[in-house]
């Protein structure tokens, strides 16, 4: 059976309360991710086989211990619409060398198991919105974004719409 399965961190209560905030602020005709839902992609890892994922969760298991993966700091704090995607967004640069590291382990992983990677550059993001045609915003509060797992979320479609639960996580350390 196969899973989309992706790589992402979830924004803690503050955080989550401030990207609620931001979603009122946005005028929009698209659909509002539910809160529960609200993510930082890492690596969209598209449709994975129970193999691959048993393989996956082994290497990233062994980096976890062999390499660590450390913590890191984005600041999310533009809005922007990508029209293709019909997706409103809350992006970030990557700057911070141990997001950019961590991000290029997740790709070089998912290639070696054959998994899907993106043709974009990474852009650190949360999406707020999906389905939208339109964007209408004033410039966004930064949100400082400095998560402590790492996690493995697997989509589920639902009746009810689009869940994300996390199939497996891993911690991220602070530098010595």
């Amino acid at each position: 059976m196969l899973k989309r399965l992706f790589l992402g961190f979830s924004p803690n209560e503050v955080q989550t309360t401030q990207l609620l905030g931001e979603q009122n602020a946005i005028e929009s005709d698209g659909n509002r991710v539910p809160s529960a839902n609200l993510h930082l992609t890492l690596a969209f890892l598209g449709q994975v086989n129970e193999y691959q994922q048993a393989c996956l969760i082994e290497q990233l298991n062994h980096h976890s211990t062999a390499a660590k993966f450390k913590r890191f700091n984005v600041i999310l704090n533009e809005f922007v619409h990508w029209q293709k995607a019909s997706a409103i967004c809350l992006i970030g640069k990557a700057l911070d060398p141990n997001l950019i590291d961590l991000q290029r382990r997740s790709v070089t992983l998912a290639t070696d198991i054959g998994l899907h990677c993106s043709e974009h550059d990474f852009v650190p993001h949360i999406t707020l919105y999906r389905k939208a045609k339109r964007l209408t915003a004033a410039p966004p509060a930064p949100l400082y974004f400095a998560p402590d797992t790492l996690h493995l979320y697997q989509s589920v479609s639902t009746h009810n719409g689009v869940r994300y639960p996390i199939v497996s996580s891993w911690s991220l350390i602070d530098e010595p």
